[in-house]
């Protein structure tokens, strides 16, 4: 891992993680439905719909601007915009923290304090 991403990605969480109140975390992992639906909806329907959108968008729509091939590791030949479709699926089912803390953040969600967003509400 890149040195300045790390450090670039530390001073984008640090504002928002010492908000977090890790009781509220340990107290909402405690839910058993919200755990499994959570999990039933990341690796149960958000890697098809991804493999979806990925191959709609990069296998048709946009295959043209995707042409030649790349050798992989092993040394085959693959299709350009079918390792750009893997890329997506992996970026799909797998969000950063970063971004969803950051999102979280400016959407006034719920940090893992309660009420954070009603207090700062003017």
């Amino acid at each position: 891992m890149s040195i300045p991403i790390a450090v670039a990605l530390f001073f984008m969480m640090y504002p928002i993680m010492v908000k977090i109140d890790f009781a509220e975390v340990l107290k909402a992992g405690k839910n058993l439905k919200a755990a499994l639906l959570t999990l039933a909806v990341n690796w149960g329907i958000k890697p098809f719909t991804m493999f979806g959108i990925a191959t709609l968008f990069l296998g048709v729509l946009f295959r043209g601007l995707l042409p030649g091939t790349e050798i992989v590791k092993d040394g085959t030949q693959v299709e350009l915009f079918r390792s750009y479709t893997s890329g997506a699926i992996l970026l799909g089912i797998a969000p950063c923290t970063a971004m969803v803390l950051m999102w979280g953040f400016l959407a006034r969600g719920n940090q893992g304090t309660r009420w954070s967003w009603w207090r700062s509400t003017p």
